[in-house]
């Protein structure tokens, strides 16, 4: 069990990286965004805000998230913030995965 809780910790890390790195990516290039994506981008940010005062192994906050995600997939149209963004959504994807793991395992 403490395995899993580094790896899952690892990979937690690696989500918010690659969440900071798509945000980071718009604003140094000032990308300018559908209003719908920019909204559904500020309320991901915002939930991984109140994340902080939550348990990291909280398996229903990230299932909240996915329908923000959802509806950003495949509406942007810069080809490096689509590439950072699918990025961010394949290390959200597995870290959600490996959470039902541990939930199921515990």
């Amino acid at each position: 069990m403490e395995n899993e809780n580094i790896n899952l910790k690892t990979q937690y890390k690696q989500v918010k990286k690659s969440l900071i790195d798509v945000i980071k990516y718009i604003n140094e290039n000032n990308i300018d965004l559908e209003t719908d994506i920019k909204s559904n981008m500020k309320i991901i940010i915002d939930l991984w805000k109140q994340q902080k005062k939550q348990h990291i192994f909280h398996l229903e906050f990230y299932i909240n998230m996915k329908q923000y995600h959802s509806y950003i997939n495949g509406n942007i149209d810069n080809e490096v913030l689509m590439s950072k963004w699918n990025i961010y959504i394949q290390n959200i994807s597995n870290f959600r995965i490996q959470l039902m793991k541990y939930e199921h395992n515990r």
